[in-house]
C-alpha cells in the first residue's frame, strides 16, 4: 500500500546524502539538535497512516506534549520516529527552492512552521521563489550551490500529494485533509 511513497522517501534520502557527501563542510544538521522539531507540521494522509501503523508496532511511551516542541521529539532531542519521519522532516536542512509567492501552499506553510523562530536561512532566488534551508546549513553560502544541488520542494510535495491521492482512493478517505503531526 506504501510502495510509490516508500519509493519517493527513498529517492529523497539519496538525494540527502548526496547533498551531505558533496558539502559536509557546510551541513551542521545533527541528531539531538530538535531546533526545528515543533509544532504545526501538517501531513498527508498515507503519512500519517504510515507512522501510525509504525507506532502500533512499535509502541512509544516516551510521547509528551511540550509547548511548541513536536510530541515525538525525546528528551535527549532526537526523534522517536526517525525511520518514519515526514516528508517535511526529511526536506528540512537541505536546500530547498520553495514557491515564496503562494503563502498559503504547503511549501510556504510547513516552512512558516519550521522558521518561525528563525531557524531558516533563506535567499530571495527570484520574485516566485526563495531558497531555504536550516540556519545552520549553508550559511553564506546557500545562493552559490549549484542548480542540481538544490531540491525542488514543490515538485517533491506535488508527488506527494499525487501519491496520497491514489492512495486515499484506494482507502476511502479525503485524498485533501492534511493532518497535523502532533
Amino acid at each position: 500500500m506504501f510502495k510509490s511513497y516508500l519509493e519517493l522517501l527513498d529517492r529523497l534520502d539519496a538525494f540527502g546524502r548526496v547533498i551531505k557527501a558533496r558539502h559536509g563542510d557546510r551541513f551542521f544538521c545533527t541528531a539531538g539538535c530538535g531546533k526545528c522539531c515543533v509544532t504545526g507540521i501538517t501531513l498527508w494522509q498515507i503519512e500519517y497512516d504510515r507512522i501510525k501503523k509504525y507506532l502500533n508496532d512499535n509502541p512509544i511511551d516516551t510521547i509528551k506534549k511540550r509547548p511548541e516542541k513536536c510530541a515525538f521529539l525525546k528528551d535527549d532531542e532526537t526523534c522517536a520516529i526517525y525511520t518514519v519521519r515526514p516528508m517535511i522532516c526529511r526536506m528540512w536542512g537541505l536546500p530547498l527552492l520553495i514557491n515564496s509567492d503562494d503563502a498559503n501552499s504547503d511549501d510556504a506553510a510547513d516552512a512558516a512552521a519550521i522558521d518561525r523562530t528563525g531557524l531558516g536561512s533563506t535567499v530571495k532566488h527570484s520574485p516566485e521563489k526563495t531558497l531555504m534551508s536550516c540556519e545552520l546549513n549553508f550559511v553564506g553560502t546557500l545562493e552559490t550551490l549549484p542548480k542540481e544541488d538544490i531540491l525542488n520542494a514543490w515538485l517533491v510535495r506535488t508527488t506527494l500529494a499525487a501519491i496520497n491521492h491514489v492512495y486515499c482512493k484506494k482507502t476511502s478517505q479525503d485524498p485533501f485533509v492534511r493532518l497535523e503531526l502532533n
